[in-house]
């Protein structure tokens, strides 16, 4: 089973997909063109990073989407939950629409535990083959922390091998 773990937020969607194996074989970020709180520029980044997804995926397809929450300190402000959640709902309802996929969501706590995520980044970099970090676009240096996640997801969820290399 192939796997797409996804990173939703205002800025775009970072997205993974790990093949049958558990190796990463496309890892991107869909940048948002046009103002970060309107319905039509999440729409736009969503498609995008589901075409993208789907060019490069087999079947069957596991998808898995991070839910937004709000933290006490630090993380997203508290007013971009509700355009967080929204984005998530524009990539439910594009994946649940595919016969093959099964799609769920996980909170961060899920998938990533308590670690810090400057730590948890980290851990997931080293767990990358060289041939998985060649597949990365490694101009994004602001959005690599996404794509990071986005990798981290897949790979904690992944079935089969892909689970034993993370950590």
């Amino acid at each position: 089973m192939w796997t797409v773990g996804i990173d939703p937020g205002l800025k775009g969607v970072a997205c993974a997909v790990l093949d049958a194996r558990g190796v990463v074989q496309d890892a991107f970020f869909s940048r948002a063109r046009g103002p970060k709180r309107d319905p039509q520029t999440w729409n736009s980044f969503c498609h995008l990073a589901f075409d993208r997804c789907l060019q490069t995926a087999g079947q069957p397809l596991l998808v898995v989407i991070e839910n937004p929450i709000v933290y006490t300190r630090g993380g997203a402000p508290a007013e971009d939950l509700m355009p967080i959640a929204n984005v998530v709902g524009i990539l439910l309802c594009q994946f649940m629409q595919l016969k093959h996929a099964a799609v769920k969501t996980v909170y961060p706590a899920e998938w990533k535990g308590q670690v810090p995520k400057t730590v948890h980044q980290g851990r997931i970099a080293k767990t990358l083959t060289e041939e998985e970090i060649q597949r990365l676009d490694t101009t994004l240096k602001g959005e690599m922390v996404d794509i990071l996640d986005a990798i981290g997801i897949a790979k904690k969820f992944a079935p089969g091998p892909s689970r034993q290399h993370h950590t």
